[in-house]
């Protein structure tokens, strides 16, 4: 287990590393336009924008879907309808 998280830790810095570098080399004044907005911007900018908000709905997709599978099992663990309640004893 403690290579996994060694081996993960490493990619993840080399990714990022590679991440920065890729914006740093990227900094040229962009025109960007959505419908009826237009404005310059740095392209770095616009690269981590992207970045972030990739990274936020991913890890609130991932909490709503750990909510749910959650929310499935503890549904799960209730008695059906019309059945009682399991006694804590062996039959």
């Amino acid at each position: 287990m403690r290579e996994t998280m060694n081996i993960r830790r490493v990619a993840t810095i080399f990714f990022a590393l590679l991440y920065a570098v890729f914006v740093i080399q990227n900094t040229q004044m962009v025109e960007v336009r959505f419908l009826f907005w237009s404005t310059q911007v740095s392209r770095a900018l616009i690269l981590a924008g992207t970045f972030v908000l990739g990274f936020v709905s991913g890890r609130l997709w991932s909490w709503i879907r750990r909510k749910q599978e959650e929310a499935t099992e503890a549904v799960g663990m209730l008695p059906a309808e019309g059945e009682p309640p399991e006694q804590g004893g062996k039959p």
